[in-house]
């Protein structure tokens, strides 16, 4: 599990880096405006991901892991994947096109929207047919090539991007260097299957679990259509009740969250194929065994991130992005508590759907969402960022909960919730208290100090024995 998990997190530390430095790059290079539209773009964009692949990349994941080792099922199971997502996105992308001048005056104001939208419209095709091969890739476990052409891509997009803005072609180029390489990419990763997509083509043309496929698929879009509800409500909230400067301060903070949440969403790539796996088989206990190792040693690294980002807002976000973004600081200390909570779950995100329990997931999505938008909606004309920054803390806490008991009663697991529960609300605790007697640290190198202080604490109350000698032998051997 730890050579595929190091390899997962390559496939997520190259696109995470790439986003990171290519947000802080078009802040300091574009302003909190530039910053803003971009992330609008983004939502936007996701949004019509989502619709796009209807889940497809996601079920080709679970049955992928579940069919054995038969090429030619495998084959004849990813043609019918490849062919229904291209047909989908065709025509969720045509939507896009007709309704973009709308969604960007009526919606939000601004004119400037209307050609990005349509720039994310001609790179959906591509953009999901890429997301549906990676989804097999991932079911076969065949996570170096997944790797590869993740990290193609995240170059791809990094050089384009960097060009055209230094050629002079503002935002304009920055979206055009994002959605351009995502397309061209995600039709060119056909390559890489071409043996499996020729055989599933041959005669006999039947495709097994096609039906299921959809089927599973539906549910999967439904839930993470939802959760996309969840995570974008706030950034396009705050762009429709306030400025595109606003989104581009929120922006940042939201930055930081995601770095808190990319270690979960890392090991989420190795435990989804290993769930489905031992789920066939039934053996729910090894199941246990292994969600409670990935939520303990995920905590170990998630609680001290989101620890020094609440003690250390200003400081990052003025080291990252320039003095003008500090005021996103008390934003991105609200929205640490939340990012603990689905970073660390996230670690097992896929567990209800990797067992059959995707309806599951869905209710307790949408009971989230619906929390979420309500929230959004009387909060942010209250209080502005921090207001969207504590609704979201608010709904995604309460989504993780709720999974996490459903995994208790549907799957049939125990989780080991107590220690680290009681770790994050003492470190959280003290985050407070420094911040409010202005005792926290003011400069980078002291709030390394302040971290790896969290982090020896939490690898030391969190971690047994046995986990921590074979930390200790992985690390000899390397």
């Amino acid at each position: 599990m730890l050579n595929d998990a190091l390899r997962a997190g390559i496939s997520l530390l190259v696109p995470a880096a790439t986003h990171l430095l290519l947000r802080l790059y078009i802040g300091r290079s574009l302003g909190q405006e530039g910053l803003g539209l971009y992330s609008l773009t983004w939502a936007i964009y996701s949004f019509a991901l989502i619709f796009g692949t209807l889940g497809i990349g996601a079920g080709l994941t679970r049955y992928a892991a579940q069919m054995g080792r038969s090429v030619i099922r495998h084959s004849r199971l990813l043609v019918t994947g490849i062919m229904g997502v291209l047909a989908v996105s065709v025509v969720v992308a045509v939507l896009m096109a007709l309704t973009a001048h709308s969604v960007s005056v009526r919606t939000f104001g601004t004119q400037d929207l209307y050609p990005f939208i349509i720039m994310a419209a001609v790179a959906l095709p591509g953009a999901a047919t890429g997301k549906v091969v990676l989804g097999y890739l991932n079911g076969r476990r065949r996570l170096g090539v997944y790797a590869g052409i993740v990290t193609v891509q995240s170059l791809a997009i990094a050089a384009c991007t960097v060009l055209l803005v230094q050629a002079g072609y503002g935002i304009t180029g920055a979206v055009f260097g994002l959605l351009a390489p995502i397309a061209a990419t995600g039709f060119a990763s056909l390559a890489v299957v071409a043996r499996e997509v020729a055989l599933g083509l041959a005669p006999p043309r039947s495709r097994p679990f096609s039906a299921s496929l959809f089927r599973f698929g539906l549910l999967v879009t439904l839930t993470n259509s939802v959760g996309l509800i969840q995570g974008y409500t706030d950034t396009l909230m705050i762009g429709g009740f306030l400025t595109e400067r606003d989104v581009g301060l929120y922006a940042a903070a939201l930055l930081l969250m995601e770095v808190v949440r990319f270690p979960g969403s890392a090991a989420q790539l190795a435990t989804t194929p290993r769930i489905a796996a031992l789920w066939t088989t039934g053996n729910t206990a090894a199941i246990a065994d292994l969600v409670n190792r990935a939520l303990t040693g995920i905590a170990t690294v998630v609680l001290p991130a989101a620890f020094a980002c609440m003690v250390g807002g200003q400081v990052l976000l003025r080291a990252l992005f320039g003095s003008s973004f500090t005021e996103g600081a008390s934003a991105m200390a609200i929205l640490m508590p939340g990012a603990t909570m689905i970073g660390i779950w996230a670690a097992v995100g896929a567990l209800l759907s990797s067992t059959g329990h995707v309806r599951t997931a869905f209710r307790f999505s949408a009971i989230s969402a619906a929390i979420n938008v309500p929230l959004n909606t009387i909060l942010i004309p209250l209080f502005g960022i921090e207001g969207a920054a504590l609704a979201t803390t608010l709904s995604v806490g309460l989504g993780c909960l709720l999974q996490a008991r459903a995994a208790q009663i549907h799957v049939g697991l125990s989780i080991e919730w107590r220690r680290p529960t009681l770790v994050g609300l003492a470190l959280m605790a003290a985050a407070v208290v420094a911040v409010l007697t202005d005792t926290n640290p003011h400069k980078l190198y002291a709030l390394g100090l302040w971290w790896f202080g969290a982090t020896a604490l939490c690898g030391s109350t969190l971690l047994g024995r046995q986990a921590k000698q074979q930390a200790l032998r992985w690390l000899v051997r390397r």
